[in-house]
């Protein structure tokens, strides 16, 4: 299977914008997990899209 590597959106998903998210959480000093942890809303949208 060939992935498209120009393209960060995959289904309604932007992963380089979860990615920045997520990093810019980290230096923040949030948690990793638990309720407003810097890879919750990752966690979501992978649960989301699946559903």
């Amino acid at each position: 299977m060939e992935e498209n590597k120009n393209n960060s959106y995959v289904g309604l998903v932007d992963y380089k914008f979860l990615e920045e998210n997520i990093l810019c959480s980290i230096r923040l000093g949030k948690p990793l997990t638990g309720k407003g942890g810097a890879l919750t809303p990752l966690i979501k949208k992978l649960v989301l899209s699946r559903l």
